[in-house]
């Protein structure tokens, strides 16, 4: 009788440790999706950068859509679901962060950073990654300079860090170049 207990105990000991262990592989294994708001202008950069960080990152996949930055504004201020926001208008990035409610952008006018009083994205997030050129409406070149911010309604923050980090890694610099696009310092934290 004794002997039949210990097989049996013996038995129920090893399927709770080979449940464990696949349930630890199967973890391990997960894809993670991430959905990455980024403005039309920066489809040269955004896309080679989610194709180089998802080839390093195999169990990260990263949905781009692009559309116009106030566009990206209005749908994560509705809730979409958004993880990462790219934008080179720094006042629709300023309408979604919480550090600029109350402040005013166009003196003249009294007008709103933030009227709407959003708190969206992470502020600490928030890093201006890259540049590139662009022609203005009088026709002059200047400096279009691309922020990334992790939005707050993110399943997935480590993930959106980890892509926010490679905008600045070796591997983006060359990506950077190939699009005629300039990587920006990286901010100390």
């Amino acid at each position: 009788m004794r002997k039949g207990l210990k097989k049996t105990a013996a038995l129920l000991l090893a399927f709770c440790m080979v449940f464990a262990l696949s349930a630890c592989s199967v973890r391990k294994n997960k894809t993670i999706t991430l959905n990455v708001f980024a403005p039309i202008d920066s489809i040269l950069a955004v896309s080679g950068l989610v194709d180089k960080f998802s080839r390093l990152n195999e169990n990260i996949v990263l949905t781009i859509n692009y559309d116009d930055n106030d566009m990206h504004a209005a749908k994560i201020e509705a809730g979409y679901d958004c993880d990462i926001y790219i934008c080179d208008e720094p006042i629709c990035m300023n309408w979604l962060d919480a550090e600029y409610i109350g402040a005013v952008y166009n003196d003249e006018a009294k007008t709103q950073a933030n009227p709407n009083e959003n708190d969206k994205i992470y502020s600490d997030s928030r890093v201006d990654a890259f540049k590139g050129k662009a022609i203005g409406e009088d026709d002059r070149e200047y400096d279009q300079v691309f922020t990334a911010a992790i939005c707050k309604s993110t399943q997935h923050y480590k993930e959106a860090q980890l892509f926010i980090d490679f905008l600045f890694s070796e591997e983006a610099a060359e990506i950077y170049k190939v699009g005629e696009f300039e990587m920006l310092e990286k901010p100390a934290n």
